[in-house]
C-alpha cells in the first residue's frame, strides 16, 4: 500500500472536527404566525450559575409556517457532556412561543420540540428572595432576614423587612419591572434593621429593570443594581 493511501485512510478515521445536532420546531396551538417571524434555537450547558449557551441557530420564516427544521454544527470540543436544547419563536422582536423547559439532546439524533404559546415566565417569580445587598453594599442586621416574594398569579408581593412585614403591587413587562409597596405592620427593631428597612422600601420603589443570573436577582435603575437577593 501507497504512502499516499495510508495518509489517506488516516485521515478517514480521524474523528470529524463537527458534529451535528438536528430537529424540528413546531407548536401546540393552530395558529398562523403572521409579520415577520424568527425562529431561536440555542445549544446549551447546564451550570452552576445558569445555562451557558454553545451554539445558536436563528433563521427568518420566509412566510413559512410550522414545522421548522434546524440544524447546528458544533466543534466536537464544544459538544462533550451532558447538553440541552431550548427554542422560541418571535414575531416582530417579541417572543410569541417557547420551550417550556430544556429538551436534552444528542449529536446525530433529531429532536422534535414543541413550543407553548405566550412568552416564558420570568424564573424569579413564585419564589421568596432574600436581600444580600443593596447599592453594591452586603446587607447588615442585627438579626433576621428581609426578604421578597412575587406571586404571579395575583402581581402582589410578599416581603418582610426583618422587621415589619408588608404587601403591595408589581408590574412585570419582559425585563421592566414596577414594585409599589403596600400594607405594612409597623413594629419596631434593632436600629441597624430600622435603617435597613427604611432605605430597602425606598429603593424598591425606584427599581424599573430586574435581571437574574447565577441564583441572584437584581433589581435595577438605568442599568444599576439597587438592590440584589439571594435566593433562600
Amino acid at each position: 500500500m501507497t504512502l499516499t493511501a495510508l495518509c489517506g485512510m488516516a485521515v478517514l478515521m480521524q474523528p470529524a472536527a463537527f458534529v451535528e445536532f438536528s430537529g424540528t420546531v413546531t407548536h401546540r396551538e393552530r395558529i398562523a404566525l403572521v409579520g415577520p417571524a424568527r425562529v431561536v434555537v440555542q445549544l446549551i450547558r447546564p451550570t452552576r450559575t445558569g445555562p451557558e449557551v454553545v451554539a445558536e441557530y436563528s433563521r427568518t420564516t420566509g412566510g413559512r409556517q410550522v414545522p421548522h427544521a434546524f440544524r447546528l454544527s458544533v466543534p466536537r470540543d464544544l459538544a462533550q457532556g451532558s447538553l440541552q436544547v431550548t427554542a422560541r419563536i418571535e414575531v416582530s422582536g417579541e417572543t410569541r412561543f417557547h420551550l417550556a423547559r430544556p429538551a436534552a439532546i444528542r449529536a446525530g439524533r433529531a429532536v422534535d420540540l414543541v413550543l407553548t404559546m405566550g412568552a416564558p415566565r420570568p424564573a424569579f417569580l413564585g419564589r421568596t428572595w432574600t436581600l444580600a445587598a443593596m447599592q453594591g453594599e452586603p446587607v447588615r442586621l442585627e438579626q433576621g432576614s428581609a426578604r421578597l416574594g412575587f406571586d404571579a398569579r395575583n402581581g402582589q408581593i410578599q416581603g418582610n423587612t426583618s422587621v415589619n412585614g408588608f404587601g403591595g403591587e408589581f408590574r412585570l413587562e419582559g425585563d421592566r419591572l414596577e414594585i409599589d409597596p403596600g400594607p405594612m405592620t409597623m413594629m419596631a427593631g434593632p436600629e441597624p434593621n430600622m435603617i435597613v428597612e427604611r432605605r430597602y422600601l425606598d429603593l424598591l420603589l425606584q427599581v424599573t429593570h430586574w435581571r437574574e443570573a447565577g441564583g441572584r436577582l437584581q433589581l435595577l435603575r438605568a442599568g444599576k443594581p439597587l438592590l440584589e437577593f439571594r435566593s433562600r
